[in-house]
């Protein structure tokens, strides 16, 4: 009996998708009871889920933990980017500053020690004189 490979791969991908539709809708049933259960049994329990649509909030608690999902939380990421952005820029900044100070002063001590002595002065010169 041959099989064919295609079908397969069309069965597995079909039974994924069921199983991935199947928890998506189990998540929203756990959403959707934890979010209406009373706040008398919310404030005993050690895990609470908050949901509202509109404006779109998103936040489970535990005994340690928050975890909110909203406009605030993407405000704070997009601000803690460019915060990291500005401060990445300025330490490669100062860090190319240094390399470059640093690398022109071994050039001028360089240049000044092959000037004082004369057998080098012949073959470095034109290397100077083209700033190799």
């Amino acid at each position: 009996m041959k099989y064919n490979i295609g079908v397969f791969f069309i069965m597995k991908k079909r039974y994924i998708v069921i199983i991935l539709i199947t928890i998506f809708i189990i998540f929203l049933g756990f959403i959707a009871v934890s979010n209406n259960t009373p706040k008398f049994i919310k404030n005993n329990s050690p895990f609470k889920i908050y949901f509202t649509a509109k404006p779109f909030d998103f936040k489970v608690e535990t005994k340690k933990y928050i975890f909110y999902i909203n406009k605030k939380a993407s405000e704070n990421i997009k601000l803690s980017t460019y915060n990291l952005y500005d401060t990445l820029n300025d330490k490669i900044g100062s860090v190319v500053n240094k390399l470059e100070n640093a690398s022109n002063v071994i050039k001028g001590s360089l240049k000044e020690v092959l000037k004082s002595m004369p057998i080098l002065n012949i073959i470095i010169k034109p290397l100077i004189q083209h700033n190799y």
